[in-house]
């Protein structure tokens, strides 16, 4: 179990404090997805998903993404979008692995009824390096976000808390839509509460695409990547 020193269910002296190192440096996917908080944005149907699905299977494999060699991992797979069905066409394009160390799960209770609380459980036991929410908006279903703002940032912090608190990423999908800004203006609340944000940037050509890094406390950085329309898969262009 690798949250066996959990720092946020204990008391420690000022001495026992000024040793923790709260910079929690590196993550599952180093440079992309760190310990924390991960919100991965773009315009619907830009391919986040099958980046995102990719990114998993990749760590659940000790494969390769993007050009990074991933260490083993775990990850519970949020797919709150998708059916059964989805997931065995999508996983087999990628060319995923019967021993990926993947576990989905179809649905989630909205985080402000119970579904934090459920995440929580998964991330005390301790199993799992990383856990994707896709996407962020369903699990967010019967909140009012322009009367509720206060509740929702409240969801935002104890979201990443559960995170940090058990050293583990949890990565959430959250579409933009041009003609529905109201649904847009919750990015920026995003940004504030995030140690990652990803963004894909579609381009001018068909299936190419710019990926928007920006961590925490760093410069943004901009990768060019293509969709592989054979493999469900994003390349990095050479």
């Amino acid at each position: 179990m690798k949250n066996q020193n959990n720092h946020f269910h204990k008391m420690f002296s000022p001495e026992q404090l000024a040793k923790i190192d709260a910079t929690e440096p590196g993550g599952p996917i180093p440079g992309l997805i760190p310990y924390g908080l991960t919100f991965l944005t773009g315009p619907k149907f830009s391919g986040k998903s099958f980046l995102m699905l990719q990114a998993g299977c990749a760590l659940g494999s000790a494969g390769q993404f993007l050009g990074l060699a991933l260490r083993p991992g775990r990850v519970l797979y949020y797919a709150l979008e998708d059916t059964p069905g989805d997931l065995r066409e999508r996983t087999a394009r990628q060319g995923m692995k019967p021993d990926t160390r993947i576990d989905y799960c179809l649905a989630l209770r909205p985080l402000h009824l119970g579904g934090l609380e459920e995440l929580d459980l998964f991330a005390l036991r301790g199993e799992y390096d990383l856990i994707v929410i896709d996407s962020f908006r369903r699990a967010l279903m019967g909140l009012d976000l322009r009367k509720e703002a206060v509740l929702f940032e409240n969801i935002l912090f104890l979201l990443r808390k559960v995170a940090v608190q058990n050293r583990l990423a949890i990565a959430a999908i959250q579409p933009t839509f041009a003609r529905r800004p109201a649904v847009d203006a919750i990015v920026p609340e995003l940004a504030r509460a995030a140690d990652c944000m990803l963004e894909i940037q579609e381009g001018p050509v068909r299936m190419n695409s710019t990926l928007s890094v920006r961590l925490k406390g760093m410069e943004e950085v901009k990768l060019a990547i293509w969709f592989d329309t054979e493999t469900f898969t994003w390349q990095l262009m050479e």
